[in-house]
């Protein structure tokens, strides 16, 4: 019986191929369309204010703008459940609970933005260090990267992955907006690490290159963030014990 195994590979295991997997996304933003571009805006829009607002007279800017991504990330989450249970549910019977995960990532996030949990760091420029930057690098990869990396590999703007209407795009946003945050809550990123890992592996059983982008880039994001919490960990212990 285990020696039957060795005749499979890995796209055995997945009851659908590429170009179904990939129609799903054409179906996404048909269902969308011209709503794209709106979504973009209300994203790249207040990533730029909370960049370049720091002084107490743009406070207030500030604050609208940081509020404006929270409710970006409950949206994206809550439609990237829709795609699951609507989509995706219908090449694999196994990712319909899937999307109930999702919409409570949705329910979560939305539940911290109203706690303050996610805040977005307020430093000066030179003095947010290089987590807030590389939180910044991964959602502009997720707004742009994944757009020019689908036409690259000829997927064409039809099956293109959008952030805010697709998984992948969606999840290295999250985990760039977190890493931002003054204290990116590990927690809040299990999901969109989760999803990612899985991500992974799909592209990888049916040689979707894009997907292996998601994988590497949430190791990297997810580990950055770890860093950093045990960083804040060890320095909150060293003042306690100095004090």
């Amino acid at each position: 019986m285990f020696g039957e195994l060795d005749t499979y590979s890995l796209i055995d295991f997945f009851p659908f191929d590429a170009e179904s997997y990939l129609s799903l996304f054409r179906l996404q933003n048909e269902a969308w369309w011209p709503l794209h571009v709106f979504i973009a805006i209300a994203l790249f829009v207040p990533l730029a204010i909370v960049a370049v607002s720091w002084r107490s007279e743009q406070e207030r800017m500030r604050l609208y703008a940081v509020r404006a991504l929270q409710l970006f990330l409950v949206f994206a989450w809550a439609s990237a459940s829709g795609f699951i249970l609507i989509r995706y549910s219908t090449l694999n019977w196994a990712a319909y609970n899937l999307g109930f995960v999702f919409f409570g990532q949705a329910i979560l996030m939305l539940l911290m933005s109203v706690l303050g949990a996610i805040d977005v760091e307020s430093l000066p420029p030179k003095e947010r260090g290089p987590t807030y930057w590389a939180g910044a690098l991964f959602v502009l990869f997720a707004l742009f990267g994944y757009p020019a990396f689908g036409l690259a590999f000829g997927h064409g703007w039809s099956g293109i992955e959008f952030v805010g209407l697709a998984p992948d795009p969606t999840a290295i946003a999250t985990i760039g907006i977190m890493l931002m945050c003054r204290k990116p809550y590990l927690w809040l990123l299990a999901v969109p690490a989760a999803w990612s890992a899985a991500a992974g592996l799909t592209a990888f059983a049916l040689e979707l290159e894009v997907g292996l982008f998601t994988a590497a880039l949430a190791a990297i994001g997810v580990s950055i963030a770890a860093l950093r919490r045990l960083m804040q960990w060890r320095d909150g212990a060293t003042s306690a014990g100095v004090s």
